[in-house]
């Protein structure tokens, strides 16, 4: 997890990556914290800890694409999420972002599109994760 009170920048990342790679870690994955929709979540510890903790994932992206130490892989887009996976000292790196108000968006503009199928264990079958939400059977 990227933190603006921990591993919050580059000069973090590369230590974290240098010392996982010293012990043979073969992959990291650094996460943004999630950001949530205020029209549809409460403020509450949680969300005010992601907001305040919340690290920027574009910015980094920007570095390390400049930094000949890191070699792009792969990128990966999805209806609310952003992957972009690197090599580094022979480990795969890999960044990922998501957002929760353009999953709403996204379930808002395409309402008979289904994205996720998760069987969840009241029996139903859903289109979301949550058990009451996007029931399919």
């Amino acid at each position: 997890m990227l933190l603006n009170d921990a591993i919050g920048d580059l000069d973090g990342i590369e230590h974290y990556l240098d010392f996982a790679s010293n012990i043979g870690v073969t992959n990291v994955i650094f996460r943004q914290l999630m950001q949530t929709d205020p029209a549809t979540t409460e403020p509450n510890f949680v969300t005010r800890f992601s907001d305040t903790q919340r690290v920027m994932l574009e910015p980094i992206l920007d570095q390390i694409s400049a930094d000949s130490r890191f070699e792009f892989q792969r990128q990966i887009v999805g209806y609310y999420y952003y992957v972009e996976v690197w090599q580094y000292r022979g480990m795969d790196v890999v960044f990922e972002e998501a957002d929760l108000a353009q999953l709403e968006r996204t379930k808002r503009d395409d309402p008979g599109l289904i994205h996720e199928l998760i069987f969840h264990p009241n029996a139903t079958l859903n289109s979301t994760w949550q058990p009451w939400d996007g029931i399919l059977r």
